[in-house]
């Protein structure tokens, strides 16, 4: 109903937004300042302002447990947490997504953005390849953009960490060591 068509008209936004910017994607933090701007005049436009509307944000990996992030402790979902699942996700959450906040609150939802997810493509080709470091920084050279964006089809530069053993399976073919599930 009512929040599909709103969920449809944010997404034709930010696609025609995108689609005028200069460069090729509409970088992350921008689509962040984007989607406040727009709740704020939604609401402005439709309803009478009873509350402030939510500020979404972001956390980096590199925040948890950092005293700077005010105590921020990530919390891996539970399909994630337990010794027989997978090993990647789990890394991938910890090590390299970036979780969603909203008015300040974590929401347990992650993604990677284009250096984040650079990062994991080097960890996972360097380490987890059939090749040396040489090959595996060429590898991931010579294929990592455009995997990005085949993977960033909305071109708001991120991708939903569920998406990135396929991501790393599409990018670097079925010549890894580990299970990417």
């Amino acid at each position: 109903g009512e929040l599909n068509m709103k969920s449809f008209a944010i997404s034709a936004l930010v696609a025609a937004v995108a689609s005028r910017h200069h460069h090729r994607t509409l970088g992350h933090e921008t689509r962040l300042a984007f989607l406040n701007e727009l709740i704020q005049q939604e609401d402005e436009a439709i309803f009478l302002q009873t509350q402030d509307p939510p500020k979404f944000g972001e956390i980096p990996a590199y925040m948890n447990k950092a005293e700077t992030a005010g105590g921020y402790e990530r919390v891996v979902p539970k399909q994630y947490t337990q010794e027989r699942d997978d090993r990647l996700m789990n890394s991938l959450i910890e090590n390299y997504a970036r979780e969603i906040t909203v008015d300040g609150k974590t929401t347990g939802h992650f993604f990677l953005n284009h250096d984040d997810a650079m990062a994991a493509a080097n960890e996972v080709a360097e380490h987890h390849g059939n090749w040396d470091t040489a090959r595996a920084n060429e590898i991931v050279a010579d294929k990592f953009e455009d995997t990005w964006n085949h993977f960033d089809v909305n071109h708001d530069g991120l991708v939903e960490v569920e998406r990135m053993p396929q991501f790393l399976r599409y990018m670097l073919g079925n010549a890894l060591d580990i299970d990417l599930q």
